[in-house]
């Protein structure tokens, strides 16, 4: 794919994908959360308006014992009861009298029969028998319940409504009272003008909205869930509380006349009979307001996302040209220049980075063309440079134990004479082999590329020898040898296995930088496993500083070196010489926990 085509698409994917999840993430957590705001907002309402209709409950049932209260005090009214023969419009009108001053909208007095001998809200209702009215009060939670009641000419309609008793002349009476609960009275309740309250029952619906109560009103109300589905696929946000309600015979409700009596029939509704049921309120919220939110924040997104898209693509599309356009041209000059043939040239009057590139390339030709003669020059000073320095390491590293000696033994010379000559008896074994390793050294320099020539080499003899060396007992650094018993033999160049060894102990003895430490030495035998050679490990720990981890991988490159003035080629040889050893060599360290080097050497067992 061409660099154009990749910023092209590169562009839209790094811009249109983020931009695409953000507007469906806003999208969708606007979404629930104002989803959760109406309904959190519907509950709290539910939650006010059952408190109110509590409040109300408990006002009605408080009239009804102011009223008890007065009947008592009523001396006609007891006197009408007590006597037969009294004026019954006493007790006739008293309901209607008292009404008005309770703030009732419904009351009725009826006899231990349950037949009414007074109502307030219905005079002709006198002598009707209301069953079991005051037991399902009575039984209802809190006392009080939704009643269908009558009204002359304006129909049924329902109440919140409670009873009470009072005991006159030895006759029990029944006090029923409520307040009406119509539009005026839901559209109280709802606290605010967006919110709809709905009373659906058996025998018609009152809303506080208009749109909502002409919905409800096409339904069939006595299942009781299907206004509530109706509300909710209208497009509202629906809660729904079952209240108490109690009914007897369907009634016309809201105006419509209440039907009368058949032909022949008495015209007493004597087959009246209340019963109890249950009355569902809905507080519902329109869906409009989000709905159309959501069409807004839709339009808006869209325009941004097909503007940023168009602007993407227009911008990506002329920096692309811009750039691919001279980067051919670039890439077209720079596939002809070859080592052989550096005529090529690269004019450019640009200031901006392919300016730069043009320039950088015009003056990487010419130092080219002049460092071609000097190439090969320059390659055989590495070559003897790179010998010269591991010349100078290796000599260094033959040198210090004869020095090491040496001072040792003008030390005694000079303070305590007597012990030289047995001192020096004792380390002119060092002396020899400190000797043999430089002469050896110096052959296998003078071949410059020595054949490697390999034999049974004692290991602990070179450990001993390498650490006699390196310690005459006047450092701060303690070494512990702790060597295997009846080693078997390791086949290595001799010269080779003692540079390891050298090394790596002097590596050790630097780690310490001159401050007390321990350096442990030691030797172990990994026996063979399935299919695996018997194992002889040289393992050199110390307690110095350690290794950072940024430098472990690259310890053993040549040239590399955290000391100062180090050439960096004292752990390269040691791999080096490792590897001809046909052994693998591992380090492990830590920052102020000291260094451990562990070196495999294959096995050579001594011929039985």
């Amino acid at each position: 794919m061409r660099l154009r085509n990749r910023i092209l698409l590169g562009s839209g994917l790094l811009i249109l994908l983020p931009l695409l999840l953000l507007s469906l993430g806003i999208r969708a957590e606007m979404q629930r959360r104002l989803g959760e705001q109406y309904n959190e907002r519907i509950v709290t309402l539910m939650t006010i308006i059952q408190e109110d209709l509590d409040a109300r409950a408990q006002a009605v049932r408080q009239r009804l014992t102011n009223l008890h209260r007065s009947i008592d005090r009523d001396n006609a009214f007891r006197h009408a009861i007590a006597d037969d023969d009294t004026d019954r419009r006493v007790i006739l009108d008293y309901a209607a009298a008292y009404m008005g001053l309770m703030g009732l909208d419904m009351l009725q007095i009826q006899d231990h029969d349950d037949r009414i001998i007074s109502s307030g809200h219905y005079r002709n209702e006198f002598d009707r028998v209301d069953a079991g009215l005051p037991a399902l009060l009575a039984a209802s939670p809190g006392g009080t319940a939704l009643v269908l009641a009558r009204r002359p000419q304006a129909g049924a309609f329902v109440a919140l409504a409670a009873a009470d008793s009072i005991r006159l002349g030895g006759r029990l009476l029944h006090i029923v009272g409520g307040i009406s609960v119509d539009t005026a009275f839901l559209r109280w309740l709802t606290r605010d003008r967006a919110l709809a309250v709905s009373l659906v029952h058996e025998h018609g619906v009152i809303s506080s909205d208009e749109s909502v109560q002409h919905l409800l009103q096409q339904l069939d109300t006595t299942d009781g869930d299907r206004p509530l589905r109706a509300i909710v696929r209208a497009g509202n946000f629906v809660q729904a509380r079952d209240l108490p309600f109690i009914a007897g015979p369907a009634p016309a409700v809201d105006g419509a006349p209440t039907p009368g009596p058949a032909a022949g029939q008495p015209s007493e509704p004597a087959a009246w009979q209340s019963r109890s049921t249950t009355a569902r309120l809905l507080v519902s919220h329109p869906a409009a307001p989000l709905r159309a939110l959501l069409n807004d924040l839709n339009l808006w997104l869209a325009l941004v996302f097909v503007s940023t898209l168009a602007g993407t693509f227009v911008f990506a599309f002329w920096s692309s040209r811009r750039i691919s356009r001279p980067l051919d041209e670039l890439a077209r000059q720079t596939a002809a220049l070859d080592l052989d043939r550096l005529d090529t040239t690269f004019p450019t009057e640009r200031t901006d980075e392919i300016g730069v590139l043009s320039r950088f390339l015009a003056a990487m030709t010419r130092r080219l063309r002049a460092s071609v003669s000097r190439l090969r020059d320059a390659e055989r000073r590495a070559t003897i440079g790179e010998v010269a320095r591991q010349v100078n390491h290796d000599l260094r590293n033959g040198l210090t134990p004869i020095r090491n000696v040496l001072r040792h033994l003008s030390q005694l010379a000079a303070d305590h004479p007597e012990e030289l000559a047995p001192v020096f008896r004792q380390r002119q074994r060092t002396l020899t082999t400190g000797l043999a390793y430089l002469e050896e050294l110096a052959t296998n320099y003078a071949r410059l590329s020595p054949p490697r020539q390999r034999s049974r080499c004692d290991l602990n003899a070179v450990v001993r020898e390498v650490v006699s060396g390196l310690f005459t007992g006047d450092e701060s650094a303690t070494v512990t040898l702790e060597l295997v018993a009846e080693p078997p033999p390791v086949l290595a160049d001799p010269i080779g296995l003692r540079r390891i060894t050298d090394n790596l102990v002097r590596n050790a003895i630097e780690s310490l930088e001159g401050r007390p430490g321990t350096i442990t030495v030691r030797t172990t035998v990994v026996p063979a496993g399935a299919g695996a050679q018997r194992q002889f490990v040289l393992t050199v720990a110390d307690t110095g500083v350690g290794i950072p981890p940024e430098d472990q991988e690259r310890i053993f490159n040549d040239f590399y070196t955290t000391k100062q003035g180090g050439n960096g080629l004292g752990l390269s040889n040691v791999r080096r010489l490792v590897s001809d050893c046909e052994g693998t060599i591992e380090l492990t360290s830590e920052l102020g926990g000291g260094t451990v080097f562990t070196v495999n050497f294959p096995s050579e067992e001594d011929p039985a």
